[in-house]
């Protein structure tokens, strides 16, 4: 059956019965508390493997997903020591009827992953650009996830910088709790930005209604200035169902713990039903028309924050 680890929580050989069992209902949070707990019991019953099979669900009203789900995992957080094995919910009456052996092998290979920086509207680095900025990694083919904050990222820069110098930066280690962004602005960022752009997950991703057309699902917003100091942001924003979010989400929580308060900052993600999963894909969860729409939103809600800094 199809299987993906929980990273770095457990290494070595495993060839067995898998005795520990627990199904998972989860938000597909890389700390989501269902997971966690799940491993945490596993690890005080000395099991040697824990296998999850796991159904994620989403805010909005979608219906869950009992598919293959990846979970986003921190290497630097103590971890339990116990392989631990993510398998589709769907099979779980099945393994809890007739039960399920693992052949499991891994270990930790250090290495390394790059950002992607460039300039936009000019070859010459300046010191208070327009910083536009995107994850580059994500599960599977990861389409609506990655692919479409990637494309409106490119989109963007390459507007902006019809105005002003941009520069871009693409992060990998999204799935490391940000290892790639953080690492960056720690050791290499030395700018004063005019304003930052974070276009995180799912900034088109689309579900299809009844009647089969897509459209976008809820998503996530945060800024400095806040909404209320920025004519037109929101009203620009709910136009491609962007919702005021409570906290920065993703990499931009991390941007503004660097860059303080004053920094303007407007910071985008979301997740979807299909979320980290295999069924990720372009004819499944976006199109050229959903991209179009939030493109539209993204742009017009940089321009808001810009005009009001």
């Amino acid at each position: 059956m199809p299987t993906v680890p929980l990273y770095y929580e457990g290494v070595g050989r495993v060839n067995g019965r898998a005795e520990f069992v627990r199904p998972v209902t989860t938000s597909k949070d890389g700390s989501d508390p269902a997971v966690l707990a799940a491993v945490a019991e596993a690890a005080r019953s000395g099991a040697a493997v824990a296998l999850l099979p796991t159904t994620s669900t989403t805010a909005g009203g979608y219906p869950s997903y009992d598919g293959l789900v990846g979970y986003n995992s921190d290497a630097d957080v103590e971890k339990t020591g116990v392989p631990t094995l993510l398998v589709p919910g769907r099979v779980a009456d099945r393994i809890q009827e007739y039960g399920a052996d693992v052949d499991f092998t891994a270990r930790t290979i250090p290495a390394r992953s790059y950002c992607l920086t460039g300039w936009f509207g000019t070859r010459k680095p300046i010191s208070d650009p327009i910083v536009v900025t995107t994850p580059l990694s994500g599960w599977f083919t990861c389409a609506a996830e990655r692919g479409t904050g990637i494309a409106l990222a490119l989109a963007l820069a390459a507007e902006l910088s019809r105005e002003h110098p941009v520069f871009f930066l693409g992060n990998t280690g999204h799935e490391l709790n940000n290892y790639g962004v953080r690492a960056y602005l720690a050791d290499e960022f030395d700018l004063e930005p005019r304003a930052v752009f974070h276009l995180g997950s799912a900034l088109a991703a689309a579900a299809a209604g009844p009647d089969g057309r897509f459209a976008l699902v809820p998503r996530g917003a945060a800024s400095n200035p806040g909404f209320d100091a920025v004519p037109g942001l929101a009203a620009d924003l709910a136009a491609a169902r962007f919702n005021q979010a409570a906290k920065f989400p993703g990499e931009g929580a991390v941007w503004n713990t660097v860059l303080g308060p004053s920094a303007p900052l407007l910071s985008l993600a979301g997740n979807f039903r299909e979320f980290h999963t295999p069924d990720d894909l372009p004819r499944v969860t976006t199109s050229p028309e959903m991209l179009e729409q939030a493109y539209n939103a993204v742009r017009a809600a940089a321009r808001d924050l810009i005009s009001a800094t």
